[in-house]
């Protein structure tokens, strides 16, 4: 399942670029927080993502959301070059 671009309508999807896995928490056995851009090279839209997945309890199965959220360039960048530094994201 692919994200579909929310600025240029769908007419590209969306990539990770970028990402870092967090420790697990109280809810999620996964966590990675994600640098996103659309694959059309006309648009140039980038993002935050958050991918949460759990594995808990028998009744519940397993559980996922994969989020992407809009920020202003600088954040994003920073974050990108923060998980760029990281010398082991995974």
């Amino acid at each position: 399942m692919a994200f579909i671009c929310p600025q240029c309508g769908g007419r590209g999807t969306l990539r990770i670029t970028r990402s870092l896995e967090l420790p697990a928490d109280s809810r999620s056995d996964e966590i990675a927080m994600q640098v996103a851009m659309c694959l059309d090279r006309e648009c140039g839209f980038r993002a935050l993502a958050v991918y949460e997945e759990s594995r808990r309890g028998a009744l519940e199965g397993e559980r996922w959301e994969h989020v992407g959220y809009r920020v202003p360039e600088d954040v994003l960048a920073r974050v990108e070059a923060l998980i760029a530094a990281c010398p082991e994201p995974s």
